[in-house]
């Protein structure tokens, strides 16, 4: 298939296929679309699927699996050589994941991954998802390029782990993990945040030391739940002033040789350290 039919046909589920086909306007269209145009286009229904099709709890029926889904993931473990023990070759065992890890030093060197796969949005109990650790840079563990769209389908995921990667973006999809309580994104080399992190309400733990941001959205000043919040070793030198409604903070790391606090940002980081915030 061409790419472009190829990519679409991968949201097949979502599109509706029986007017696609006598609108022959709707596909010239397709033709003429770019790569982006329809990447962007595809996640953005992608994103608007999860948005509106939310889990509502332990008790959900859960939807029919496709063998073909399960089958991929397993390949895909047997491929980089992963374990029986982290990905289970028993179908019911796979699916009652409530822990995905893959910070086992074993995995160093030649089982290194650098993707995902899509199949992974089918492990619905999900609640950790472990795909990097504070390690030392040769020692890396894996190197995630790209995260794919379908981990927004974990409606339980609760702590999203992805230091020492190689991702150079975060999608704006990522506002959909309502759930997430951690989110840790050092040691990649991220150049900015999409605004969407703002919706991640329930987030208590935000690390994105060490990467390349020269700024932080102001929507961070949503995030009024935060305890912990590593910003260090960026290229960071001002901060939005929205950032000072997080006041609940119990470790806030930043660059005060480099960042350029504000008499506002000043008073409310003393603040913070006569709470016995750590500095």
């Amino acid at each position: 298939l061409p790419w472009s039919e190829s990519l679409i046909e991968r949201f097949a589920d979502k599109w509706d296929w029986k007017w696609l086909s006598r609108n022959d306007s709707a596909i010239k269209l397709f033709n003429s679309w770019t790569k982006q145009e329809i990447s962007t286009a595809l996640e953005r229904i992608r994103s608007a699927h999860c948005k509106d099709n939310p889990s509502s709890g332990e008790d959900d029926v859960p939807s029919p699996v496709n063998m073909v889904a399960v089958k991929a993931i397993w390949n895909w473990a047997d491929k980089h050589n992963i374990s029986k023990d982290d990905i289970p070759r028993e179908k019911d065992a796979l699916l009652n994941l409530k822990r995905l890890s893959f910070i086992n030093l074993n995995y160093i060197g030649e089982k290194q991954f650098t993707s995902l796969p899509k199949e992974i949005g089918n492990l619905k109990k999900l609640i950790l998802l472990q795909l990097g650790d504070i390690i030392n840079e040769e020692m890396v563990l894996n190197r995630l390029t790209e995260l794919p769209i379908e981990i927004c389908e974990l409606p339980k995921l609760a702590y999203l782990h992805l230091q020492r990667n190689a991702l150079k973006e975060l999608p704006a999809w990522i506002g959909n993990l309502t759930k997430l309580k951690e989110l840790k994104l050092g040691g990649n080399f991220l150049t900015s945040l999409p605004k969407e992190i703002g919706k991640l309400e329930k987030l208590e733990v935000l690390t994105i030391w060490q990467n390349n941001l020269e700024e932080i959205p102001k929507e961070i000043g949503f995030l009024k739940n935060l305890r912990g919040l590593d910003i260090s070793f960026n290229k960071l030198t001002k901060l939005p002033n929205e950032i000072t409604n997080l006041t609940e903070l119990k470790i806030f790391l930043y660059d005060d040789e480099k960042v350029q606090l504000s008499e506002e940002q000043k008073k409310w980081v003393t603040k913070l350290k006569n709470n016995g915030c750590e500095l």
